[in-house]
């Protein structure tokens, strides 16, 4: 199939906020409020190789206890997604069981430090700003993790570690 306009504009469609867009005789809207981490395609057969996997999370599971209806918001958009999230490493675990070759995995959720709780509608330059130097520090620590340099010492609230498959 080939992509075009209208599947980039139904990747950004959030229902009720922004309307699903048609695609042929389909309506679509973004593929994260189904498979917010879409990592389990990857892995329909077993590889031919060991893989080391990098899986970047918009959200994190864990979290403060919110204090003010804001704090609700955002923890109960960060919830929603970051169990999806979860839930799909649970199933390649399950499905790698076995498998004859090792999967290393790396999941790192981003923090959302300093966020409000609209923050899928809020892009003003401070918001960016904050997201991208988070993104720049959450990736140097995987390029540290593909180096095989190990991990930092304080990861433990945002990145886990996962190995699949048989232990080569």
């Amino acid at each position: 199939m080939e992509i075009t306009i209208d599947h980039l504009m139904a990747s950004s469609a959030f229902p009720v906020l922004f309307p699903s867009e048609p695609v042929g005789d389909r309506h679509m809207v973004d593929g994260g409020l189904a498979a917010n981490l879409p990592i389990l395609p990857l892995f329909r057969e077993p590889p031919a190789c060991p893989v080391k996997c990098l899986a970047f999370d918009l959200v994190q599971a864990n979290g403060p206890v919110p204090n003010t209806l804001d704090d609700a918001v955002h923890r109960m958009q960060d919830l929603l997604l970051a169990n999806q999230s979860q839930r799909s490493m649970e199933l390649l675990k399950h499905r790698a069981s076995g498998w004859p070759v090792p999967i290393s995995a790396l999941h790192i959720s981003y923090k959302g430090e300093r966020e409000v709780g609209g923050k899928m509608l809020e892009f003003s330059t401070a918001s960016m700003k904050v997201r991208t130097d988070a993104g720049k520090s959450d990736a140097e620590i995987a390029m540290r993790w593909l180096d095989e340099a190990g991990l930092p010492g304080s990861h433990a609230d945002h990145i886990e570690e996962y190995e699949f498959g048989v232990s080569g």
